[in-house]
C-alpha cells in the first residue's frame, strides 16, 4: 500500500474506536433488516439479478457522485490494487446476495431469518482456518448465537427445507469470506473508495447475469411507480448509505466483532415480521423458541460489544 493511500486510511477513520465502530454496525443492521419489507414490496415478476443490478447502480452513483474526489486519490495511490481488491468484494457480495435471495425463497420467515445471522458462527471458524487470532470471547459469543440459531432452525424448519438451507449456508460461507475481506480493504485503501467501487462491480456482475439468464428483458423491463419507488429507497437507504457506513466501519473493528454484531438483525427482523401488517409482510409469530432464540443472540451481542467498550476505556485511559 502507498504512503498516500495509508494516509487516507488512517485519517479516514482515526477518530472512530472500535466500541463506535460496533454503533455504526449495529446502525447498519437496523437498515438491513427492512429489506425484508422492500423486497415483500417488489413485484415477483422482478428478477433477484435485477433487484441486485438496478439497486447497486443506484448506490455506486451516488456514491461517485458524493466521493468524486476521495475516489479519484484512492486511485491515484493505489491503482490496480484498489481496483484488483474491489472486483474481489464486488463478486462475493454478488454471490451472498443472489445466495440469500435465492434460499429464502425455500424457507418460512423465522426459518430463514435465523439461518441467515449463522455468519457470525462462519466467521471465527474461517479466521482459524486463515490462522489468525480469535478471542475467547468471541467464541462464546458465537457459540450463544451457534445455540440461538440451532435452537430456532431445529423447531421450525421443515423436511422439506434442506434445500434453502444448505443455500443460505453457502451464502453465509461467502459472507464470511466477504466479512474478513471488507476489513482488510477497508483497512488498506480509502473505505469510501471502497464502498463506491466494489458496488460498481456488483451492478457490472449482476448486469451480465441478468442479461445471460433473461435476455432482452433489461430494455422492457416495467418501472410501474411502486418497483421504481422500492428500487430506489433500497438503493439509497440500503446500498449507498449502508454500504459507505458498513465499509467506514469495518475499518476499525475486527471481521469477528462485525459479524457478531451483525447477528443482532434477528432482533430487528422478528419485530417487523410480529408488529408490521400483513399487507406489507409476512405475519411472523412470536413463540418462546423464537423470542429464546433471539435473547441467545442479543446475549452474545452484549458480551461482544461490552468487550469493545471496555477496551476502548482502557485505551483512553492509558493515553490521558
Amino acid at each position: 500500500m502507498s504512503n498516500e493511500s495509508a494516509t487516507i486510511a488512517r485519517g479516514s477513520s482515526r477518530q472512530m474506536n472500535g466500541f463506535q465502530a460496533n454503533l455504526c454496525l449495529l446502525c447498519v443492521t437496523l437498515c438491513w433488516s427492512t429489506e425484508t419489507i422492500i423486497f415483500a414490496a417488489i413485484p415477483d415478476s422482478v428478477s433477484s439479478f435485477a433487484t441486485t443490478c438496478i439497486s447497486a447502480f443506484i448506490g455506486a452513483t451516488l456514491l461517485l457522485l458524493v466521493f468524486n474526489r476521495r475516489i479519484v486519490s484512492a486511485l491515484r495511490a493505489d491503482r490496480l490494487r484498489l481496483v484488483r481488491h474491489c472486483v474481489v468484494l464486488g463478486v462475493l457480495n454478488f454471490v451472498l446476495n443472489i445466495g440469500y435471495i435465492e434460499g429464502l425463497r425455500y424457507l418460512n420467515v423465522a426459518t430463514g431469518a435465523f439461518g441467515c445471522i449463522a455468519t457470525a458462527v462462519f466467521v471465527p471458524l474461517l479466521l482459524l482456518a486463515f490462522r489468525r487470532k480469535v478471542s475467547t470471547i468471541t467464541w462464546i459469543s458465537a457459540g450463544l448465537i451457534a445455540v440461538g440459531v440451532t435452537l430456532v432452525i431445529s423447531n421450525t424448519a421443515e423436511p422439506e427445507d434442506f434445500r434453502g438451507l444448505a443455500i443460505l449456508a453457502g451464502a453465509c460461507l461467502v459472507n464470511a469470506c466477504y466479512i474478513v475481506k471488507l476489513g482488510d480493504y477497508a483497512r488498506e485503501h480509502d473505505p469510501f473508495a471502497v464502498a463506491a467501487l466494489y458496488l460498481v462491480v456488483v451492478c457490472l456482475v449482476s448486469f451480465v447475469a441478468w442479461w445471460f439468464v433473461d435476455p432482452g428483458v433489461v430494455f422492457t423491463f416495467a418501472w410501474t411507480p411502486r418497483t421504481v419507488a422500492c428500487l430506489f429507497l433500497h438503493g439509497y437507504f440500503i446500498t449507498a448509505f449502508a454500504t459507505v457506513v458498513n465499509t467506514f466501519a469495518n475499518a476499525r473493528t475486527t471481521a469477528d466483532s462485525a459479524a457478531i454484531v451483525y447477528s443482532i438483525e434477528i432482533v430487528f427482523t422478528v419485530s417487523w415480521g410480529a408488529l408490521l401488517p400483513a399487507t406489507i409482510i409476512e405475519p411472523l409469530t412470536l413463540t418462546p423458541v423464537i423470542v429464546v432464540g433471539c435473547a441467545f443472540v442479543v446475549a452474545g451481542n452484549v458480551i461482544s460489544v461490552a468487550r469493545a467498550l471496555f477496551a476502548s476505556l482502557r485505551k483512553e485511559k492509558s493515553g490521558a
